[in-house]
């Protein structure tokens, strides 16, 4: 009787846990494997049964604002910080989906309490920069992107925005060195072609810099900006019916690219009167 007693479960709140460690690891699988609608019932069930799972809510969070459904992301991520206010992996991911949908002092604010916790951690230096440049806040845009850098020299995308940013600030020369950095870390990169391609056509290279927006399409086609300046560096030579091409081919791409429609009206007006 005494064994029997004292026999260790499983209790009642324990099976409940195990449950949604089961389904969490369940959701997780099914994430790995692309199987997203089965993840994210997994992922749902494991909550069901632990309303606090911060790790529930942050996966199923990252699932969520991958699909573009932004609010339910915000708000399982704001659920995961309550249990784990001290993660920077949580921060990061939450400021990006609350600048996804035009929140962005809200997610400045995410990115500036994951530095409180972790100064150096280069993505909230990354994030801070993109966001601080899109305000126009150039620099301190600059002094971000800068850190994030010196954490991680080799990183292509961060050299990248770092040249855009000196490009705002007109410092072109400064941004070629990015650009071609970037390049030679990365020679495949069509962001990094793209943006040398803007810092060449500033200095009125528009052979080079025509050159490198071919270069970006070639890396990638659906690129809408390197299409959209090729356009405009086609444009500047006199050459119409090729900027008409391409502005036309940037309409497909994203059809609410009001620079590239205004461009065109332009550019249409342009070879009519040269006919």
């Amino acid at each position: 009787m005494g064994v029997a007693s004292s026999s260790t479960g499983p209790f009642p709140e324990e099976r409940l846990d195990y449950e949604a460690e089961l389904y969490y690891g369940l959701g997780s699988t099914f994430d790995a494997w692309g199987k997203i609608e089965e993840a994210e019932t997994a992922y749902g069930r494991a909550l069901d049964l632990r309303a606090d799972y911060p790790e529930a809510h942050y996966n199923l969070a990252n699932l969520l604002k991958a699909r573009g459904r932004l609010e339910e992301a915000i708000g399982h991520y704001g659920q995961a910080l309550q249990t784990k206010p001290d993660s920077v992996e949580i921060r990061n991911n939450f400021g990006a989906a609350l600048k996804s949908q035009g929140q962005i002092d809200q997610a400045i604010e995410q990115w500036e309490k994951a530095l409180e916790l972790v100064h150096s951690d280069p993505l909230a230096h990354f994030n801070l920069a993109l966001a601080l440049a899109e305000q126009g806040n150039y620099d301190l845009s600059l002094k971000h992107a800068e850190e994030a850098l010196r954490q991680k020299p080799d990183w292509v995308e961060i050299r990248v925005d770092l040249g855009m940013i000196l490009l705002q600030r007109g410092e072109i020369d400064m941004a070629l060195g990015q650009f071609n950095e970037a390049l030679r870390i990365r020679p495949a990169s069509a962001d990094a072609h793209s943006g040398l391609g803007i810092a060449l056509g500033s200095k009125g290279e528009l052979d080079e810099s025509i050159e490198h927006f071919r270069q970006a399409i070639t890396l990638e086609p659906g690129h809408a900006e390197a299409r959209y300046n090729l356009g405009y560096a086609l444009q500047l030579q006199g050459k119409s019916s090729e900027a008409i091409a391409e502005y036309r081919r940037v309409l497909q791409i994203n059809p609410n690219h009001a620079p590239a429609r205004q461009r065109l009206e332009t550019a249409l007006a342009q070879h009519r009167q040269d006919r």
